[in-house]
């Protein structure tokens, strides 16, 4: 069985600042392999984030492999 997964992630600064758009949003698109003792995925995500309030915007796009194990 496959699993399929999508997220959208908005960024709010709620205090007072001074830059013109204080949103920033991305998405997260992913599959997982549903096996019996590992469970292998790939996500994908696509958009801008904040790493600190007052900091350069970044946009930038990955992908990520990995394993989940259950016992």
């Amino acid at each position: 069985m496959v699993d399929l997964g999508a997220n959208y992630n908005v960024d709010v600064l709620t205090s007072q600042h001074g830059f013109e758009n204080g949103t920033r949003n991305s998405f997260d698109l992913s599959v997982t392999l549903n096996t019996p003792y590992v469970q292998p995925y790939v996500k994908y995500t696509k958009g801008q984030y904040r790493v600190r309030p007052g900091r350069p915007i970044e946009d930038s796009s990955n992908v990520e492999f990995g394993f989940y194990l259950d016992f």
